[in-house]
């Protein structure tokens, strides 16, 4: 079983400060939930986990210009949740991003949000979890529940699922 309960996503691009590029928004709902944010890019999955959110929750994406050229830091996060260690290959500007959220989305479910367009492409999105499908450990880290189908999950996703709140892991190669 899996509690379903539709998300809204909404936002938009803010002036750039200092050559950093920000889109900034909120993810809407009825209830309490968790979010697992995941990055690709190459041949890892980077993903890192919220605690449980109120709704509405902040979330944004931010391009960070490094030093080196053509080197840009990809900061996403949701609520607490923030995914880091993200590097693409890319200017910090607009056209680097297609953007890519659905107005509304379901729990359950990977949900693309935003395409890099780098070499490689480097893609971000979100799973979003209701609360009462999920265990939370004395640290905010959270689990689904032993009565939540895993069938029902993403099966690229089930190791971030059960593991800690933030990391990364090759991806197979044909995957």
């Amino acid at each position: 079983m899996l509690t379903r309960m539709e998300v809204e996503l909404s936002g938009g691009w803010d002036p750039p400060v200092d050559g950093n590029l920000r889109w900034n928004g909120e993810v809407h709902c009825d209830r309490p939930f968790v979010g697992l944010l995941v990055g690709s890019a190459k041949d890892r999955l980077y993903w890192a986990k919220t605690e449980v959110c109120q709704p509405p929750t902040f979330m944004s994406l931010t391009l960070h210009p490094l030093r080196a050229p053509l080197e840009t830091q990809l900061m996403f996060h949701v609520g607490s949740g923030y995914l880091t260690r993200m590097i693409a290959a890319v200017h910090p500007q607009a056209a680097a991003v297609r953007i890519v959220l659905p107005e509304r989305v379901e729990t359950g479910v990977r949900h693309g949000l935003f395409v890099i367009l780098s070499n490689p492409s480097a893609n971000l999105g979100a799973l979003f979890l209701a609360r009462e499908d999920v265990k939370v450990g004395r640290t905010g880290v959270w689990r689904p529940k032993a009565g939540v189908d895993r069938s029902l999950l993403p099966s690229d996703l089930l190791i971030p699922l059960q593991c800690a709140g933030n990391g990364d892991i090759e991806i197979p190669r044909g995957s």
